[in-house]
């Protein structure tokens, strides 16, 4: 029995009448939503939250061409998992729908951050909260999740922004979840980002990951963690050789000449000798778009690298002019070297 005649039954016997020899024949046909005018559907669209807009792509075949075509602005989605407890997708910084393992199945809880701060620490059926949750039995937290994420990535006017990928995860579930990020990238429509950003894994999964993005689009690239084991694998992508800017917390031991194309750069590398000192000071009398790098180090020598820009003195922030006349303010500390052009400023408004 369809919904619609299971609810067309119930409703006839709730109301008294009992008749089943009831012709339905002369009935008017209702129409489905698939079948409905494009504008009423878009009208009917715009007035939904995305967990429901994915709950609708499940109905039907025909509902999910139709809400994957809607034109969504996405600037960024955040994809979290914590062992054991839940996995987020978290969509343009406001939006997060929660995967939480429950006893029978999982629950989905949807949340609007913009709304109020303070919903989140409300009870689920409290008045003031803008929460919503849905039990779903029988189902795996995990394997909802990458569904959900496929849907939404599947929809071919995506524009996104930044994507950013959290593990907080022992090894096992990491690679289960890993799993299913690729399979939802692969099965993406027009996966463009400007910005990626992975908490913590390793380089060789950062490759991965950053693969999968076109690279005359993708520009900034982050990443936290101490696996710095298969950079070769990440140095040798075209997105990492026309990536601007690339920020790394965690000791790195990749060679100092791989962060040279960049044109902004801060990480922080196991030894940092007056051979790479000269390295970058070269590469900065050369290049005409270079414009900032932060690097630390405990394996600094200070006057070392003082020596190699050519500061005599015992100011440690100073000024270095390129033969070709331009100036780079330098500063040199304990575990620390700094330089930046002068009057140089990076589009920061993206990622604060």
């Amino acid at each position: 029995m369809t919904q619609y005649d299971f609810d067309f039954w119930f409703y006839r016997f709730y109301h008294g009448n009992h008749d089943l020899l009831y012709d339905r024949s002369a009935d008017p046909v209702p129409k489905s939503l698939p079948n409905m005018p494009l504008n009423i559907i878009s009208e009917i669209l715009a007035h939904l939250d995305i967990m429901d807009l994915l709950v609708m792509m499940k109905v039907s075949r025909n509902l999910r061409s139709v809400v994957q075509a809607k034109v969504d602005v996405v600037d960024s989605i955040g994809v979290r998992f914590f062992e054991g407890k839940n996995a987020k997708i978290v969509y343009n910084d406001r939006f997060i729908i929660t995967y939480e393992p429950k006893g029978g199945g999982c629950t989905v809880i949807y949340f609007d951050s913009y709304v109020n701060e303070d919903d989140y620490f409300l009870e689920e059926y409290d008045e003031r909260s803008n929460k919503k949750e849905i039990f779903v039995p029988g189902k795996d937290y995990l394997e909802l999740f990458n569904k959900d994420l496929k849907c939404l990535l599947e929809n071919r006017k995506i524009q996104l922004e930044t994507i950013e990928f959290t593990f907080g995860t022992g090894k096992e579930l990491c690679e289960k979840c890993m799993n299913g990020i690729v399979e939802a990238l692969k099965s993406a429509k027009s996966l463009t980002s400007r910005t990626v950003r992975i908490w913590p894994f390793s380089f060789s999964e950062l490759a991965q990951l950053v693969a999968f993005f076109p690279a005359e689009t993708l520009e900034e690239i982050y990443f936290a963690g101490e696996k710095d084991t298969g950079f070769e694998q990440l140095v040798s992508l075209d997105q990492w050789k026309n990536a601007r800017k690339f920020d790394a917390d965690g000791k790195l031991s990749v060679p100092i000449e791989h962060f040279l194309h960049f044109e902004w750069f801060e990480v922080c590398l196991a030894t940092f000798t007056e051979s790479d000192a000269m390295k970058i000071r070269d590469m900065i009398d050369r290049s005409t778009h270079f414009g900032h790098a932060e690097i630390r180090s405990k394996d600094m020598n200070i006057s070392e690298l003082m020596r190699v820009f050519a500061a005599h003195n015992q100011n440690q922030n100073f000024a270095y002019e390129t033969p070709d006349k331009r100036f780079f303010n330098v500063k040199i500390y304990s575990y620390l070297f700094r330089i930046t052009k002068l009057s140089y400023r990076y589009d920061y408004n993206d990622w604060l």
